[in-house]
């Protein structure tokens, strides 16, 4: 078994959705977009890991993730 990461989902009070932060371990940074993917849904989200930021994931009106 591969050790794993804390990684964070922080999610903006968005009108969509209220601002919340949810922790998951994965283990590597391909893995945790994956599950960044199903926890997202159809909101913007930052992923870090542990204090590090990743990269922000915008879904956008053609059903695509923008990463940035």
């Amino acid at each position: 078994m591969k050790p794993t990461d804390a990684y964070l989902l922080r999610f903006a009070d968005d009108g969509i959705g209220p601002g919340k932060t949810v922790e998951f371990c994965a283990e590597d940074a391909s893995e945790a977009l994956i599950i960044a993917r199903g926890e997202a849904a159809n909101r913007d989200v930052e992923l870090w890991k542990g204090e590090r930021f990743l990269c922000h994931l915008k879904h956008n009106s053609y059903d695509v993730w923008e990463i940035s």
